[in-house]
């Protein structure tokens, strides 16, 4: 097909393909290409997107016919995305996004984040009483522009939007993360079980430890009352010292520092992945990168009710979800001690899901959407 199509992106894509908030955009931008469109990349540093932007404006002036532009906004305001940040292109991506409507191109935006608007991203901010203001007026114009502009925002699930604070946008759609299952992991209909014939099953936590959100003391309290389970937790650099060094303590807990590269050594032994985290507002709708990723290497899921990972894994059949409880989950570990076969069912149906859910469906979902020109009218 070759269709060409405008990927643009505020930021780099060429750092590293192993930065989590760089992974998403730089797997969309080779699904695109897998589909069947030939992106026309508007990214990098302000210089470099303005340059862009210029030649763009010739392409369209020489009738390349684009069938679509998609974006991905950063998980900060557009103005701060480049890596140097100063001086600030408060103008710029607003330009990219205008010329695409004039040109009548229908546009949409993946929206990433919506932490500014809670109390712990004022919190991580330096001098926040003098820096929160700013950032926020950025993020604002940053969705004004999307009102002004953009026909679609996409989002990891639709709980986001009653947060994304003056969003006007019509059409809002959700757009989960993608799979990326390894090589020779397919769904078949009776797959080799992953479980030996042993009395232990293996367990694996992937993320931060300790601080705001990523408290795992429940998590280790349950699994010491079951010795025949073995958690292994793969963390980096920098977690809480206290609660890492109360894990080690464990006999049947491992602790890892391990970059995402060497994540998958780890998936590979893990019977069940844990998202057992205590429910929150932001957890309520905020879609886990690790839940997809736990899914694509064909782990079932323990998570937690009241959360939107734990509504994921229900409705997919791809796991257990148990109230956020210490002898709840104790409860689980020894009923699947006794039911071996139930997860050899939901490894295969993680299996199933991955196979089906690629970044490059994800990219065809985009295309779908935006399949016909808008009219403007707030240009």
């Amino acid at each position: 097909m070759d269709m060409p199509m405008i990927f643009h992106a505020p930021y780099s894509l060429g750092r590293s393909d192993t930065a989590a908030t760089v992974i998403p955009p730089v797997r969309m931008l080779h699904a695109f290409k897998e589909a069947g469109y030939r992106p026309y990349v508007i990214a990098g540093t302000g210089r470099q997107r303005q340059r862009r932007l210029q030649q763009l404006r010739q392409e369209i002036k020489n009738g390349t016919p684009f069938a679509f532009a998609y974006s991905e906004s950063a998980t900060t305001p557009s103005a701060f995305a480049d890596r140097s940040n100063f001086p600030l292109h408060l103008q710029l991506d607003r330009d990219i996004f205008h010329t695409i409507a004039d040109a009548q191109i229908p546009s949409g935006v993946f929206y990433h984040d919506v932490d500014w608007m809670f109390p712990h991203y004022i919190e991580s901010l330096p001098l926040p009483s003098l820096t929160a203001p700013l950032m926020r007026a950025l993020y604002r114009r940053d969705i004004d522009t999307y009102n002004r502009y953009v026909d679609t925002v996409f989002v990891p699930s639709l709980g986001y939007v009653p947060y994304i604070k003056g969003l006007e946008v019509d059409n809002v759609v959700a757009l989960p993360p993608g799979m990326t299952p390894p090589p020779g992991m397919t769904p078949a209909p009776t797959p080799e079980p992953k479980l030996a014939a042993t009395s232990s099953l293996n367990l694996l936590y992937v993320g931060p430890v300790g601080g705001s959100g990523y408290e795992i003391l429940t998590l280790l309290q349950a699994v010491a009352q079951v010795p025949q389970c073995h958690l292994v937790i793969c963390t980096h650099e920098g977690q809480d010292r206290t609660l890492l060094a109360a894990a080690d303590q464990l006999p049947n807990v491992t602790v890892q520092v391990a970059s995402q590269t060497e994540l998958p050594q780890y998936y590979a032994q893990a019977d069940i992945c844990m998202l057992f985290m205590q429910p929150d507002e932001y957890r309520a709708f905020a879609a886990p990168n690790r839940l997809f990723e736990y899914l694509q290497y064909g782990c079932p899921v323990i998570a937690s009710a009241d959360t939107y990972a734990g509504d994921y894994v229900t409705s997919k059949g791809v796991g257990w979800v148990i109230p956020y409880d210490c002898m709840e989950l104790v409860a689980l570990l020894i009923q699947l001690l006794t039911h071996r076969d139930g997860v050899r069912v939901k490894s295969q149906a993680a299996r199933t899901l991955a196979a089906g859910s690629t970044w490059v469906s994800r990219a065809h979902e985009v295309a779908k959407v935006l399949g016909s020109p808008k009219t403007w009218g707030n240009s």
